[in-house]
């Protein structure tokens, strides 16, 4: 800024608009002033000077000046929109700012206008314009300053309004057709947002405008892709009553595998669809179009083959009846079932037979049931399985057909084992033929192999006597070795158990001891008492008791596991004699002394009696005898019945 003032005067210059401002500098000598300020579009800026002369102030009056926005203005734009013209500016400058239009119309007419624009931010626009299809036209720019911008000219083609589809309340999307790869939208608020749904037309105008499933749209817009051309169009809708969602209903006759046509009953169907599920897993479908209330037809296709046929019904509005399944009707007898063997002693009737079929098991007057699983593998339980029993397998269907011939089978087996009274005879009576193999087994040894059965009752000499608790197993086979029954049998301990050995018991005794079979029960009985001991794993036994009684009577019998019954074992208490002193020397004529009361005593020399005697009843004795040399030997023997008896050598002394 430069200017004029009193030299050497102080000037202060404010700046009045957008970030005002202000400033202070000085005039020189000759009253000239110059100061940098910052560059602004608009705007005034107020000059007061100020001076001091002999210490006196004096202040100007204020001068203001404007600033002028010399920027060159942008080139207008424009678009139309539903026929109307619509120009466009980009202006920052301070000043008003006008449209200024020049038309040439098709009948040669000249026709200009001032339009002016309004706006904010710097976006401005005109209100709209009519012209008319074919008009020339140039646009240019002018402000309050009288500056214009460049111009621009073009010429109005209409853009076409679309050829919509009707729009109904059911409609799920806008159709229709317009000019090629044209942009086309409505708007929607989404949570007090905006969003818009956009489609292009393509090559050949056609377009489809998805409609939210929420919200009518009530105007489109479509634009050109350079945005200079755009109509609006708004959308009304035919209200129809709501849509039908009744299913038709259909019935089908049952149909078997023989049948070459189908017939059938529905309500309002336009077509029905067959599909055809085969057993080997492919599925064909056929389609038959404007189908009558009733109606037939005949089909080519090989219903033995088939496993299914679904049945739908489709009618105008598109609902679908629920589909009908139904498998042709099976006239053939399922073939017959393949059993396992059984054999005595089971509860399951295994085999094979048609997958999904049912088995029907007859046995014992009763009929028992099961399924076949996905491998056509059945397992039925029955009662326990005898030998001898004849069991008859039936196979029924799903289409209730039942297989023509039953197979049946024999329980074959052994009915009946028995063993002789020394063990070494085996016999058994069985139901095999005359064609089946015994193979029997004695403790896990084999006996007896490939031997031909042709009688019920056979009889086998063992070697040794058949052990005690000994298990035969026995498998009756064919020559091919197929095992049709298995019996197995344990025989118990027939065998009476020897006869227990007794020691010796006396008065002086204080257990009763002695041997017998290992394991078994010993019952001993004597003073009108029984008793019984456990023998032990080496056939030992004791049983403690005193007081016995010089001869009484002590039995015993052996009593097994399997209860075997030894004979009796018995045995008499012996009582023991007592004798007292007994010297002699060659003085002597007698011998006296103490033993068991009313003992006998006898005195033997040189093999021969020389003196008998009884004690008395205190068991006092005197022997007379002669006098006898020294060393001589004799011979005193103490005898008593139930008694043991006593013997004592007497050497004679000096």
């Amino acid at each position: 800024m430069t200017g004029t003032a009193l030299p050497h005067s102080t000037l202060t210059i404010s700046y009045y608009g957008e970030n005002p401002f202000t400033l202070k500098t000085h005039a020189d000598e000759v009253g000239n002033f110059q100061v940098n300020v910052p560059r602004r579009a608009g705007g005034t800026y107020v000059v007061t000077g100020k001076s001091t002369y002999r210490g006196i102030s004096y202040k100007a009056m204020s001068e203001s000046r404007s600033v002028y926005d010399i920027r060159p203005i942008s080139t207008p734009t424009y678009t139309f929109f539903d026929g109307m013209l619509v120009v466009y500016a980009q202006h920052k400058k301070l000043t008003t700012l006008s449209a200024e239009l020049s038309i040439i119309r098709t009948d040669g007419s000249f026709k200009s206008r001032s339009i002016p624009m309004s706006g904010s931010s710097g976006q401005l626009s005109t209100q709209p314009f009519i012209l008319n299809e074919g008009d020339l036209f140039t646009i240019y720019l002018k402000d309050s300053s009288g500056m214009n911008s460049s111009s621009i000219s073009g010429k109005y083609i209409p853009l076409e309004q679309p050829v919509l589809e009707e729009l109904t309340n059911r409609s799920t999307e806008i159709t229709g057709i317009t000019a090629p790869n044209l942009l086309l939208y409505y708007v929607m608020y989404i949570d007090e947002k905006e969003k818009r749904v956009t489609t292009t037309s393509n090559d050949k105008g056609e377009f489809r405008l998805p409609i939210n499933a929420n919200y009518f749209p009530r105007q489109i817009f479509i634009e050109t892709q350079d945005h200079l051309y755009m109509v609006s169009v708004n959308l009304f809708y035919k209200d129809l009553p709501p849509p039908d969602t009744t299913p038709p209903t259909l019935n089908v006759r049952r149909f078997n595998q023989h049948s070459t046509s189908f017939s059938w009953t529905n309500t309002d169907a336009t077509f029905l669809t067959f599909r055809f599920y085969y057993r080997n897993g492919t599925v064909e479908e056929e389609v038959r179009h404007d189908v009558s209330p009733e109606g037939t037809w005949i089909h080519n296709k090989n219903l033995f083959d088939i496993d299914q046929v679904e049945f739908t019904a489709t009618d105008e509005a598109g609902n679908t009846s629920k589909s009908l399944f139904l498998k042709p009707i099976d006239t053939t007898p399922p073939s017959s079932a393949k059993v396992n063997h059984a054999y005595p002693g089971e509860t399951f009737i295994t085999g094979t037979a048609e997958m999904d079929s049912t088995v029907q098991v007859t046995y014992g007057g009763k009929i028992y049931k099961n399924q076949t699983n996905k491998d056509g593998k059945f397992s039925v339980q029955v009662p326990v399985l005898r030998t001898g029993d004849l069991v008859s397998v039936k196979v029924l269907d799903e289409a209730g057909n039942l297989s023509n011939n039953p197979t049946k089978i024999k329980i074959i087996g052994v009915t009946k084992m028995m063993l002789s009274p020394d063990r070494k005879t085996l016999t058994m009576e069985t139901n095999a033929s005359y064609w089946n193999q015994l193979h029997f087994r004695v403790e896990g040894s084999v006996k007896v192999s490939n031997t031909s059965v042709r009688e019920q009752k056979w009889s086998y000499q063992l070697k040794n006597p058949l052990p005690n608790h000994a298990v035969v197993r026995v498998h009756i086979t064919n020559f091919e070795g197929t095992v049709f029954s298995t019996f197995e049998h344990k025989f118990s301990d027939t065998i009476n158990p020897a006869v227990p050995i007794l020691l010796p018991v006396t008065t002086k005794s204080v257990s009763i001891t002695g041997t017998a079979e290992p394991f078994s029960t010993v019952i001993l009985t004597f003073n009108g008492k029984a008793y019984q001991t456990l023998v032990d794993a080496k056939g030992r036994f004791s049983l403690s008791q005193k007081g016995f009684i010089a001869g009484t009577t002590v039995s015993a019998i052996t009593r097994d596991t399997a209860g075997n019954v030894s004979s009796r074992m018995n045995t008499k208490v012996s009582g023991i004699l007592s004798l007292g002193t007994t010297k002699l020397t060659s003085r002597s004529t007698s011998l006296s002394s103490q033993t068991t009361p009313t003992a006998t005593l006898i005195l033997y020399k040189s093999g021969k009696q020389i003196q008998r005697v009884t004690a008395n009843k205190t068991g006092t004795f005197k022997l007379n005898l002669p006098k006898q040399k020294a060393g001589t030997k004799l011979i005193l023997k103490v005898t008593k019945p139930n008694y043991t008896t006593l013997v004592r050598t007497i050497t004679v002394s000096k």
